[in-house]
């Protein structure tokens, strides 16, 4: 009995010494898990998944802008309407800002809406060859039914000069100069206009082509604009130019869903690996080969002409798309826009703006190819905006940390701030002057820097550009605000201070 009894001691024993620190490590645990949970709770750093509402008629979409938004972290909701709280409004048409709708009514600093007020200035055709007539890079336009003399006096020389144009970018036909008159008073003028055809345009393998250019409008008050430098979208008439038949708009009209691609056409196979997919061939770097090489167009001057020209068109509306404010919870931070430029060349190699389009092509269902870039580009430009979930969710507690933007990452002028005595003019991007809006633009340009990829910056013009033609842009106060011109000083102290920022 002793010998059991000693036996089952030892036993309990052995029990009591794994059982007790089996407890204790399992409280611990319970005490730590609820002490974090306190802590989190006490500082208020939880994370809520940010929401964007993809606004459109259309029912289930296929849409690049989804897909990147379901990538970076957010909740998708798709449809026409929507109760819930939004964080990014991503609408296929221009939000109805004159309605008595309450969607904007309440808006907050950190919600963003991917169409400025007044774009509509330059995406609608009408009121973009009205506005920019007297520039050279676009075509000659007419007005109904005031220019229909001119019109058919001038037919009777150049008999394919005159092409009509819808609106809301359709019914885009040659005039027949066999009954001219009758055509001219039968155009509604709220409809249609008339324009100038390029009647000799450059050819690629016997095809008309324009080149369309991904544009991001980040900021509108200072206006900051930005280009999507890695590639283009070019686009080629199914049917051969020339000869001219009027009837058949495949030859002289580049529809959105009806064109050949840059690697159908024979000129661009030597510059494509055949034994690699189409989506590793760049677009850009293709279309250049073949410009240069082929039809000796100075491409660097191209590029210039056509950034020049979009920074221009932007630049003479960003005052009204600064002020229209149909409510005063709106204002100039909610905004940023995506939109593509469509150029073309003569066959002298000049450079023509066709249009705006408000929102370009970013079907999920496109060619691989296409889908891939469409994806780049919405990327791109979300992660140029700051717009990923992590970002968002800062921007929205306005946890901004020094870590990311110090007082002194956006100091410039050194020498000139130790003299200046009044806050005025240049002497605003000083420390001792910055005040509170001043810093908030600065610290926002800074990341944009460095979040910009493949964008390349074209408003305000790169600090690189000659002191002649920087001084000229200072000096000239057509369309600048003092806040564009006090920007465009310091990303020219920036440049000055660290040579990366020079472009």
């Amino acid at each position: 009995v002793r010998r059991m009894f000693s036996k089952k001691m030892r036993l309990s024993n052995k029990r009591y010494k794994v059982i007790v620190p089996g407890i204790f490590i399992f409280l611990l645990c319970v005490y730590t898990s609820f002490m974090i949970l306190c802590d989190v709770s006490t500082n208020d750093v939880s994370f809520k998944v940010p929401l964007v509402w993809y606004k459109t008629t259309t029912k289930h979409p296929k849409s690049a802008v989804i897909d990147v938004f379901r990538t970076l972290g957010y909740s998708v909701h798709v449809g026409n309407t929507l109760n819930a709280k939004w964080d990014v409004l991503w609408s296929v048409e221009i939000p109805p800002y004159n309605s008595s709708d309450d969607i904007f009514k309440n808006i907050q600093s950190h919600q963003k809406i991917n169409h400025c007020p007044s774009s509509v200035k330059f995406v609608f055709k009408s009121n973009l060859v009205k506005l920019y007539s007297k520039y050279s890079w676009m075509p000659k336009t007419y007005k109904l039914p005031k220019d229909i003399d001119s019109i058919v006096n001038e037919s009777k020389l150049y008999p394919e000069k005159f092409i009509k144009k819808g609106v809301n970018h359709r019914g885009v036909k040659l005039l027949n100069s066999a009954n001219l008159i009758e055509e001219l008073n039968n155009l509604d003028p709220k409809s249609f206009f008339v324009q100038e055809f390029i009647r000799h345009p450059l050819l690629i393998d016997g095809s008309q082509f324009d080149i369309g250019v991904y544009v991001v409008i980040s900021s509108i008050d200072p206006l900051r604009v930005y280009v999507y430098d890695a590639e283009v979208a070019p686009r080629f008439t199914v049917g051969i130019h020339e000869p001219l038949n009027i009837s058949n708009t495949d030859q002289y009209v580049i529809h959105g869903d009806h064109h050949r691609k840059i690697w159908h056409m024979d000129s661009a196979q030597k510059y494509i690996k055949h034994n690699e997919p189409v989506s590793n061939a760049n677009r850009k770097i293709v279309l250049d080969a073949i410009l240069s090489d082929v039809h000796n167009v100075d491409v660097d001057k191209m590029w210039k002409e056509i950034e020049e020209i979009i920074a221009t068109v932007i630049e003479k509306q960003s005052i009204n798309m600064a002020e229209y404010r149909p409510y005063k919870t709106l204002s100039a931070v909610n905004f940023f826009e995506l939109v593509r430029f469509d150029f073309i060349l003569d066959k002298n190699h000049k450079v023509f703006l066709m249009e705006v389009n408000m929102g370009p092509t970013m079907s999920a269902t496109e060619s691989e190819p296409n889908g891939i870039m469409y994806r780049q580009v919405v990327y791109g430009a979300a992660r140029l905006l700051r717009l990923t979930a992590q970002e968002m969710s800062n921007r929205k507690q306005k946890s901004l940390s020094k870590m990311e933007v110090s007082d002194a990452d956006l100091d410039t002028f050194f020498n000139e701030c130790m003299e200046c005595n009044k806050c005025y003019g240049q002497c605003l991007l000083c420390r001792q002057c910055r005040t509170d809006d001043i810093d908030k633009m600065l610290r926002d340009a800074y990341l944009e820097h460095l979040s910009r990829g493949t964008y390349k910056r074209v408003y305000p013009p790169p600090s690189s550009i000659s002191k002649d033609d920087f001084d000229a842009f200072n000096d000239n106060d057509s369309y600048r605000t003092d806040n564009n011109k006090l920007m465009a000083h310091w990303y020219k102290g920036m440049c000055m201070k660290n040579n990366l920022w020079c472009q």
